[in-house]
């Protein structure tokens, strides 16, 4: 299924979940710097780069990219804990 944003494609308020996000000062300016230049408001810009974010994070590529990284990070620490062992 595509993605459709969520003021397109909901059609009953039981079909938008509300969450609350945390930022730190700096995320938070920037973020409202990124929604000026964009003419958004800072809610819907951080609305929609999670919805893009869980998108990308669920891409095949992307999953495969993660996995080989955490495997080198983990080959990385057997080899020295192998090494410490000796």
């Amino acid at each position: 299924m595509a993605y459709t944003p969520f003021t397109q494609g909901a059609t009953t308020a039981s079909e938008v979940i509300t969450v609350s996000v945390r930022f730190d000062r700096e995320d938070y300016d920037l973020l409202v710097a990124s929604a000026k230049i964009r003419n958004q408001k800072p809610a819907a810009l951080a609305r929609d780069l999670t919805n893009q974010g869980v998108r990308d994070s669920l891409d095949p590529d992307a999953i495969i990219k993660w996995i080989d990284e955490q495997k080198e990070l983990l080959l990385k620490a057997s080899a020295k804990f192998k090494k410490k062992k000796e």
